[in-house]
């Protein structure tokens, strides 16, 4: 929420959350591997949303974070960096 306090930056936000049609989207359509990772607490995005992502999403590995929040990469950096590498590897 920091990032929020520099100039311009809430008005970007706004701007892009107006504009935003999430049913132009359609992920049904790419054909790559995807690694979805969802944290369970997270307050900014539904746990839905990466799940239907996950069903949409042909080739997609859906991982849940137990008590995971919207930023995933601060708060359990071991985690994401891991489930990124294993998913590389495969």
């Amino acid at each position: 929420m920091a990032m929020l306090a520099l100039p311009g930056t809430l008005r970007s936000f706004v701007l892009e959350a107006q504009r935003d049609d999430v049913g132009s989207l359609h992920p049904e359509s790419l054909h790559i591997p995807a690694l979805i990772l969802q944290g369970t607490d997270d307050q900014s995005v539904p746990r839905l949303v990466g799940e239907d992502l996950h069903r949409r999403l042909p080739q997609s590995r859906l991982v849940l974070v137990p008590h995971g929040s919207h930023m995933l990469p601060v708060t359990h950096p071991d985690l994401v960096a891991e489930q990124i590498h294993t998913f590389l590897a495969e």
